[in-house]
Order: structure tokens, then sequence, then C-alpha cells
């Protein structure tokens, strides 16, 4: 999700982002609006970094470009490991 973000903030562009709450804390979701000026803090557990699996940030790209906006979803299985993460449709 920061790669997706950040990587739509750079080309100066804002974004719905919508979240959903876990049963345990009511359920529902939450939709907040970022914008290039936002000030975003990403915090992460333990310090190896993660395979970033490029299909899948592909797929949150056109996602936050159309309706509904960006979500989190299923991470596909990566089949076109050469995707750029710049790819736009």
């Amino acid at each position: 999700m920061k790669v997706v973000i950040l990587t739509l903030l750079r080309e100066g562009q804002s974004v719905a982002f919508t979240f959903a709450h876990p049963t345990s804390d009511g359920s529902g979701r939450d939709t907040i609006w970022i914008t290039p000026a936002s000030e975003l803090r990403f915090q992460f557990l333990g310090s190896r970094p993660p395979h970033l699996n490029r299909e899948w940030i592909a797929e949150m790209l056109r996602a936050a470009a159309v309706q509904p906006g960006l979500h989190v979803t299923e991470e596909p299985h990566e089949e076109t490991p050469g995707l750029s993460v710049s790819a736009r449709p």
C-alpha cells in the first residue's frame, strides 16, 4: 500500500483510500482523502523489507484511478515479475 500511495503522490495525484474495520471493532469502513500535501506515516514491524509483488501494485494503481478507488485487495500470484511499478493503464 505504501508503494501505491507514494507513487500516486509523487505523480501529484490525490487518492481516496477505503479500508474496512474488523468485526472486533464493530465492522464498517472508512474512506480517507489523501493529497500530495497530506502528512503520512507508515509504521512496520521488523526490519526486513518485504518482497514487492509488482502485479499487485499495478492492480492497486489501476483501482485507484476508478470508482470506488484504492482499497486493500487479495494479493494475486505474481505472473509478470518485470512489470514496472509506474506502469499505468
